[in-house]
């Protein structure tokens, strides 16, 4: 679900342009291209480099999301959110390594 969401803001906001220059702004839109590739290619390759697409998916979501958060470490609301990524990514990662 959450490439779908990723999906649909790559084919609604890019092509309409960005009003926002921020940092943060300009990385997010860079990283969400191949989060996109990869949620696309998630149903018909199983296995990309070795690894699962489904799995490479999370980990490419994850830190797309941890390193927005940490471009915007200065603003202090940004705090709990990214405690709260980075406690799914590696509860995450530990899951996904136990299987």
């Amino acid at each position: 679900m959450l490439g779908h969401l990723a999906l649909t803001y790559f084919l609604v906001r890019l092509p309409a342009g960005t009003y926002e220059t921020d940092t943060v702004t300009k990385v997010y839109d860079g990283m969400l291209i191949p989060f996109v590739l990869l949620a696309i290619l998630e149903r018909p390759v199983k296995i990309l480099w070795g690894l699962p697409t489904a799995r490479l998916g999370f980990f490419w979501g994850m830190l797309t999301i941890i390193v927005s958060l940490l471009l915007l470490i200065d603003q202090s609301e940004t705090w709990i959110c990214l405690g709260i990524s980075v406690a799914v990514a590696v509860l995450g990662a530990v899951a996904l390594l136990r299987k």
